[in-house]
């Protein structure tokens, strides 16, 4: 009896390693390539060999290889050939007049008014710069990349502190380090001067070292605040757009394009409540509420 159930197993096991084997030689890897706005033009398979290419005009019309099996389409979203139509999942996008098919479920924002008046516009007709995640906001492609070039040059910083505490006859006491928008990881690491440290220090806050807004119109503005490390946060109900620094620091933008910028909060001598003192464009403590820096809206 137990040698005919030892039979039996091993005819299974047999005709599940051929199945598998079988399953194996018909799996094959593809690796997509992609343009810096998400468009896929290229792919290869296991040993680099180029499989197809793809490529598209401004707007995301595909002018090579059309006929291809991929429905990985232009920024990186769905192509339904049949419709000939890309899938942004809050609308549909034509390529061919580039415009969207419904209007932006998003309404009037004051950081954005040229699209908020046309809001079938794509990407507001720049799509070199800009690609549409979801369908209802753009997204600065070149600022991404700005970030994540600047991410090693901070991090080549940090072990550098962090190595000079290591070493002198009075290293810095352990402090935790919150997680910065831009980062992959973070550690529990002596350091002398973090910029992204919750506690007060005497280290300059973010505001200080950002450059002089006035006269930039809104796009470069926030190239230069998110290239310093700010994160947008909206706008609050009266049209500010905030946006917040890791370290606690904030500029707010105001509907006529008046910039203010406030360092992290901090606690009077004598104690008393915390407040955010103001900076003016060059990085020194003010009491005037109007500094004269202003964007173009």
């Amino acid at each position: 009896m137990k040698v005919h159930k030892l039979i039996q197993l091993s005819v299974i096991v047999f005709i599940a390693l051929i199945h598998l084997k079988v399953i194996a030689e018909k799996v094959s890897i593809t690796f997509i390539h992609t343009d810096h706005l998400g468009s896929p033009i290229m792919a290869t398979d296991e040993s680099g060999k180029v499989k197809w290419r793809e490529d598209y005009q401004p707007f995301g019309n595909q002018i090579i290889n059309r006929d291809i099996d991929n429905n990985i389409g232009f920024t990186g979203h769905k192509e339904d050939k049949s419709l000939g139509l890309t899938y942004m999942q809050a609308r549909w996008y034509n390529s061919e007049v580039g415009r969207f098919m419904s209007l932006d479920p998003a309404t009037y924002t004051f950081s954005n008014p040229i699209m908020s008046f046309n809001r079938y516009l794509y990407v507001n007709n720049n799509p070199y710069n800009y690609n549409d995640p979801d369908g209802k906001f753009l997204r600065r492609i070149y600022h991404q990349v700005a970030v994540f070039a600047k991410e090693p040059l901070r991090a080549s910083k940090g072990l550098y502190r962090s190595a000079k505490g290591l070493f002198s006859n009075n290293p810095p006491p352990i402090i935790n380090i919150p997680r910065s928008p831009e980062s992959v990881c973070c550690l529990d690491i002596p350091i002398d001067s973090s910029p992204y440290s919750s506690e007060e220090s005497d280290s300059e806050p973010a505001v200080v070292s950002l450059p002089d807004l006035d006269s930039l119109d809104y796009d470069d503005a926030s190239s230069e605040l998110e290239g310093t490390g700010f994160e947008h946060q909206g706008e609050t109900e009266g049209g500010y757009d905030k946006w917040y620094h890791p370290d606690g620091s904030r500029v707010q933008i105001r509907p006529d394009g008046e910039v203010v910028r406030n360092g992290p909060k901090i606690t009077p001598e004598g104690g008393g409540k915390k407040f955010r003192p103001r900076y003016d464009p060059k990085g020194n403590k003010t009491k005037e509420h109007n500094t004269g820096e202003r964007i173009k809206r």
